[in-house]
This record gives C-alpha cells, structure tokens and sequence, in this order.
C-alpha cells in the first residue's frame, strides 16, 4: 500500500480522491509501524489540505529528514506555512 501512495499521490491530489487517502492513511495508522519518507509528505498535504495544520507539520517534520533537507524545507514552507493549528 505505502509503495501505490508513494507512487500515485500526485494522481489522488490532482483527481481530488482525499477519501481514498484518507482510508489508506488510516489503515497504515493502524497497521504499520513506520510510514515511508513520502508517504508521510502525502499525509503531511493531505492533512494540510484539510485544515490539520498542527498533524500535518508532525507528519511533515518527520519525512523531511529522510527525504533531503533542501527538499524539506522548500515543501514545509509550501505546505505548512507560518499556520499553526490543532486538528
């Protein structure tokens, strides 16, 4: 499932298929110890997307690390901005 998301997010964000996101990122919460670098970005814009500011930087600053820190930073800038929030 983690290699599908990391594969086709950019596909689920362009077509809008946030319920589909959101069932496999529930799923992967409650089955798998540790969400791959870019599975993580995509929960990261998903819940951004949704207003979850505050999840989506914990998301975010934990694939940031593992996906490059130029890359990082420039996305979490993108995607997060200066909003903090409680989801």
């Amino acid at each position: 499932m983690q290699d599908g998301i990391s594969t086709h997010a950019d596909r689920f964000f362009a077509t809008g298929r946030y319920a589909n996101l959101k069932a496999c990122f529930d799923y992967l919460d409650a089955y798998c110890a540790e969400l791959y670098p870019w599975v993580l970005l995509a929960k990261g814009i998903y819940l951004s997307s949704r207003g979850c500011f505050f999840e989506a930087d914990k998301a975010l600053s934990a694939a940031m690390p593992r996906i490059g820190r130029g890359d990082g930073v420039l996305i979490n800038k993108l995607v997060i901005g200066d909003m903090r929030t409680e989801c």
